[in-house]
């Protein structure tokens, strides 16, 4: 999934956005890969709609900047999440992590 540059993030959106996910999955629980690069806010609704469970096994989170950093840390660190979750500043950093998703994760 990539979130255009300068996004603000609202829960409709969120909900958009994993709707779409877990359509494609078809029930499957697969590793999902969010480019978040230049991604401007994130709501407090869009940070509880991504804290619900969905088809994502794991999620990495690839970003540019500090600033995306901080956001990643902000949905972090607000409470549980339903699955691994982590950040990276490399796509192919991403990627590794991803594909050693074990079929528990």
């Amino acid at each position: 999934m990539t979130w255009s540059p300068g996004v603000r993030l609202d829960a409709e959106m969120a909900l958009a956005a994993l709707a779409a996910v877990n359509g494609l999955a078809n029930g499957a629980s697969l590793p999902l890969m969010v480019d978040m690069a230049g991604m401007a806010f994130l709501s407090n609704g869009a940070r509880q709609v991504f804290a619900a469970p969905s088809t994502a096994s794991r999620v990495a989170l690839v970003g540019a900047s500090p600033v995306d950093r901080m956001l990643a840390d902000y949905q972090l660190g607000t409470g549980p999440v339903p699955c691994p979750v982590r950040f990276f500043m490399s796509r192919d950093d991403a990627l590794t992590w991803l594909g050693q998703a074990r079929p528990s994760d």
